[in-house]
């Protein structure tokens, strides 16, 4: 297992969308751009982990609760954690566990009494990851 010099995870900047976009798979309905428009507005954040000053990793949190309706519904005003990434020559090195206490430390700070995690089914790594994490 590497060793890292610096890991600092923070919460993306317009100034660093050069950076880091390149690292936000493509392939979802909203762009980089709209999620930061919303980070703005307060509707999410983007956090980012720096590794010896490289993006490698990135997660966002619905401030206003999860993104499925019916998920919202039950459990309302509850964030969701969501599109967690981490790159894969850096898998299985904290760098996901970091991202994860950190946007709990955020929303802890907001007073959230609960935070939920969206996940696909077809990513067992990050099935185990957050069971892992409790």
């Amino acid at each position: 297992m590497r060793q890292f010099s610096t890991i600092e995870i923070r919460q993306a900047e317009l100034s660093d969308l050069d950076k880091i976009k390149s690292l936000v798979r493509p392939d979802y309905e909203r762009s980089l751009e709209d999620e930061l428009t919303d980070q703005a507005l307060g509707l999410v954040s983007i956090f980012v982990a720096w590794v010896d000053l490289v993006p490698k990793g990135y997660s966002f949190v619905a401030w206003n609760g999860c993104r499925d309706e019916e998920v919202r519904k039950a459990f309302p005003r509850v964030p969701e954690i969501y599109r967690l990434t981490v790159e894969a020559e850096v898998q299985s090195q904290s760098i996901g566990s970091r991202l994860i206490k950190h946007m709990e430390s955020v929303a802890r700070s907001k007073d959230c009494e609960q935070i939920g995690l969206g996940v696909a089914y077809e990513n067992p790594r990050a099935h185990a990851l957050y069971l892992r994490l409790g």
